[in-house]
């Protein structure tokens, strides 16, 4: 049996928060792969995305600082 092939997409889709569902997300301008009008939670956007601007990536991994520049305790 052969193996299965591995592809990355490359495209670029823009989403807004809904308005009316708190915490998801609404795919304002898709792609043939991903089309507009999508909604989809940020759990499911980190972990088949890469952020593509700074607001994204503040929706995508929003501990990064803490994670990257921890308190400096008793200081």
């Amino acid at each position: 049996m052969s193996n299965p092939l591995k592809l990355k997409y490359s495209g670029v889709v823009e989403a807004e928060p809904c308005p009316n569902s708190p915490g998801m997300y609404h795919i304002t301008k898709g792609t043939e792969l991903v089309p507009a009008g999508q909604v989809m939670r940020p759990e499911y956007m980190r972990a088949n995305f890469e952020a593509a601007d700074c607001e994204s990536l503040d929706v995508l991994d929003p501990d990064r600082i803490m994670r990257l520049c921890p308190p400096i305790i008793g200081g």
